[in-house]
């Protein structure tokens, strides 16, 4: 199999890192190192100088995937492996990159997910927060199956199911910001869409019966494939696939790939403890199955190269979605044909344009793209909103900050107009059942209110006409009695003028009350009606609207409060390995990484850990790092001879082995220390276990003063005016990355926390001006504090 030649037609080159600037210059310079460094024993700067690409020792066999990778870089075998990293196509030289680590760490033999520690950490803590929300989704289902639901009910229920298909859509799209690969964490919450086409995706799931299969091309294990598995249960449970075929990679890859054992690690936290067992069910029946993993998913090819087995099996899916960067790039092509062009004359190519995955006849496989940017590929997004990315991120293309939703879905459905089609043949019942439904909304309408209102109505209507009725009668009693002979009105007719005027009166006075009375009540009602119920109406509105936002701003905090939570407990307990696995080779490093983790530990909710658990945490990295690294590096620097500075030469050699320099190794590191201990002794002195962190305060404190008169030190021979005093130095360079330095907002802390600095900093001058070296030794002992309490 040969690697796809869609661009060379076109004359369109590959990104590669020759593009100065470009993501995989970034990515090789500095990704690729640590994620080596992680994995490997070697040296890595030496490593890729030394040895050949196709080294026949590198790439071992049995490995999925290396026979056509070693077809990919037979044009390469003669360049050394760096030369490789920047003169290939990123795409091939990615694959590469982690082959070769599979390769060094024999996992054709082993079998080892060396990756698995660090994939595991990033979800476990989440996994009881995925299996409630599954069940709530397994609960919804199963209510609407065992109620009778009216047509409306049933209306509403589907309009909710279209809006669900939006929200999953976009939770599948912002879950693909957990790859473990990228050196920062991209928060989910940030992502925002330059280009969202569910609306096509609603049209197209919008149909009677269920589609026969969809498929899902996995990306990221973790928080993504759960998103995966809740995407496919959701297909199943509304009816919208009969079955749901899961496609994982056969073995580790680009560190947060999931594989069948991630898979399998994630359905069991799901189903612990007898909860969701709908899921096994569907496992065990076949609607949820895991494709057998080939190995075209870690091969160097794009779509366009599908193996004819796997190729053929798409080609019965009904739609297929696929997940993450990686996989959308082996979709259009690691390229982009615009890169010469001028940012106003852009007019970027759709998704159906650009698809490089076909059936057999050619034409694009019914597929959904949810992607998070990631790499510099750049396809079907309007102009607009590129400017709009563009402007508002210049790393908008590679951040992680923004992602699509796209498809090659057509506009308009067979689906949809079959459902249609039955509307109108059903026409007549439809129509019937409407009425029927419009007379019983008209007759509850009809309430006591209402029935009171008519009769008071009526009595008023009465009321008005009986009186002008006498007013009447009174004033043309004789005129009737003389020409119509009304002998009924004889009585009336010879009333007195002073009889009939009190008559006339009482009847004009009785009509004016009946006037008032029916204004009172009636003008409001007929005339004002539109008003009131306007004015009424929106005070509902307000009121109900400042409620939701209430609660939902209830909501957010507390699920924020739980994901914050959660995200600091496990940053605190990856700090804590990594500063153990430091602390032999790199004791200052170590101390950094676990002050860190303490750190991270002080910002959780206390009712989240209990009080043992936080003793034994303390406990663990105080005497078992962090007083382990200070006596050993206290012990170097006395092994040190014939220096005049003792603390800084030992510190060379720990900074360069960690590729850092050494002055800013122990700016860093004191940084570290006397943000930990102002926080524990001054800024949060209500802590719940501030006792338990003080001795670790007292345990570092006199490191942090060494470190800070190593530096005052070395910066002695330069040549300084008066005002330029020997602590200012040291002082700016700490504050300017400190917490309480000059990015902290809180103006009394930073205050204070500058003032309490530069007394421990002038006092130190004295002693290294004054040439005293007992500092060494005073600030060895386990009770020095850097900052002295008031």
């Amino acid at each position: 199999m040969e690697r796809s030649d869609y661009w060379k037609k076109d004359k369109f080159d590959e990104f590669s890192a020759k593009d100065a600037g470009s993501f995989a210059k970034f990515t090789i310079e500095n990704r690729f190192p640590k994620i080596f460094k992680e994995v490997c024993s070697e040296e890595y700067d030496s490593f890729i100088e030394n040895h050949k690409v196709d080294d026949g020792k590198i790439l071992r066999s049995n490995i999925p995937g290396v026979d056509e990778l070693k077809k990919s870089i037979s044009s390469y075998k003669d360049y050394t492996i760096k030369d490789f990293f920047e003169k290939a196509p990123f795409f091939l030289v990615e694959f590469y990159f982690y082959h070769l680590l599979l390769s060094l760490r024999n996992y054709d033999e082993l079998k080892f997910d060396f990756f698995a520690a660090k994939k595991d950490a990033d979800w476990k803590d989440k996994a009881e927060d995925f299996s409630s929300k599954l069940s709530v989704l397994f609960d919804d289902f199963e209510k609407f199956n065992k109620r009778k639901f009216s047509k409306k009910e049933k209306q509403e229920f589907n309009e909710r199911k279209n809006e669900h298909i939006k929200s999953i859509l976009y939770y599948s799209l912002t879950s693909n910001t957990g790859d473990l690969s990228q050196l920062h964490e991209i928060s989910s919450e940030s992502v925002k869409c330059l280009c969202n086409e569910t609306e096509i995706c609603q049209n197209y799931l919008d149909v009677a019966k269920p589609y026969s299969r969809f498929d899902i091309i996995c990306d990221n294990s973790g928080a993504e494939l759960f998103s995966d598995i809740y995407l496919a249960v959701f297909f199943l449970v509304y009816g919208l696939a009969k079955k749901v075929v899961f496609h994982l990679k056969p073995c580790p890859f680009f560190v947060s790939d999931a594989t069948i054992d991630d898979f399998s690690k994630l359905v069991a936290a799901l189903t612990k403890n007898g909860k969701n067992t709908e899921l096994l069910d569907f496992i065990s029946k076949k609607k949820i199955e895991v494709f057998s993993p080939n190995d075209f998913w870690v091969e160097p090819y794009y779509f366009d190269k599908m193996p004819d087995g796997l190729k053929n099996h798409f080609d019965k899916s009904n739609l297929v979605i696929i997940k993450g960067d990686l996989n959308y790039r082996r979709l259009v092509g690691d390229f982009n044909k615009y890169a010469n062009e001028t940012k106003s004359s852009i007019n970027f190519e759709t998704l159906e344009e650009r698809c490089l995955f076909k059936n057999k006849s050619n034409k694009n496989i019914p597929l959904v793209a949810p992607r998070v940017l990631k790499s510099d590929v750049f396809v079907g997004i309007d102009s607009v909103f590129e400017a709009i990315g563009r402007n508002s991120d210049s790393q908008f293309k590679t951040d992680g900050k923004w992602g699509v939703i796209q498809t090659t879905l057509p506009r308009k459905t067979a689906g949809r107009t079959k459902k249609k089609e039955k509307s109108v043949s059903d026409k007549n019942v439809e129509k019937k059942d409407n009425n029927s439904d419009s007379s019983k909304d008209k007759k509850s309408k009809h309430s006591i209110s209402e029935v009171c209102f008519f009769i008071l109505f009526v009595l008023v209507a009465l009321l008005l006409i009986g009186s002008l009725g006498a007013v009447l009668l009174i004033v043309f009693s004789k005129t009737l009695v003389e020409n119509w002979n009304c002998k009924f009105l004889e009585n009336i007719a010879n009333f007195s003028p002073k009889e009939a005027a009190e008559r006339i009166d009482f009847s004009i006075i009785l009509t004016s009350l009946s006037l008032l009375v029916g204004g009172s009540i009636f003008v409001p009602k007929f005339l004002l009606r539109k008003e009131v119920d306007e004015s009424v109406l929106k005070e509902i509105k307000n009121t109900v609207k400042k409620r939701v936002q209430e609660e939902a701003d209830k909501y957010i905090d507390s699920k924020f409060s739980s994901v914050s939570n959660s995200l600091n407990k496990c940053d605190a307990h990856l700090s804590r390995m990594i500063a153990f696995n430091l602390k032999e080779e790199f004791p200052i490093w170590s101390i950094g990484w676990s002050i860190r983790s303490l750190k991270r530990y002080e910002k959780l909710d206390p009712n989240s850990v209990g009080f043992v658990e936080y003793f034994d945490f303390v406990d663990f990295l105080r005497k078992t790092v962090i007083e382990s690294s200070a006596q050993k590096f206290f012990v170097l620097i006395k092994d040190v001879k014939n220096e005049i500075n003792p603390v800084m030469a030992a510190l060379e050699k720990e900074a360069e082995e960690s590729g850092n320099d050494s002055k800013r190794l122990a700016i860093r590191t004191v940084k570290d220390i006397i943000d930990f201990e102002y926080s524990v002794q001054f800024k949060n002195k209500d802590l719940k276990n501030r006792s338990i962190l003080l001795p670790v305060c007292n345990l570092i404190g006199g490191l942090a003063k060494c470190l800070c008169s190593a530096v005052m030190v070395n910066s002695q021979n330069e040549k300084l005016s008066e005002q330029n005093l020997l602590y200012r130095e040291l002082l700016e360079q700490i504050l300017q990355i400190s917490d309480y330095g000059k990015k902290c907002k809180d103006f009394d802390a930073k205050k204070d926390y500058e003032n309490r600095l530069i007394l421990v900093l002038k006092e130190l001058e004295e002693c290294v001006k004054n040439k005293n070296e007992k500092y060494i030794k005073d600030f060895a002992k386990c009770d020095v504090l850097f900052f002295q309490s008031k």
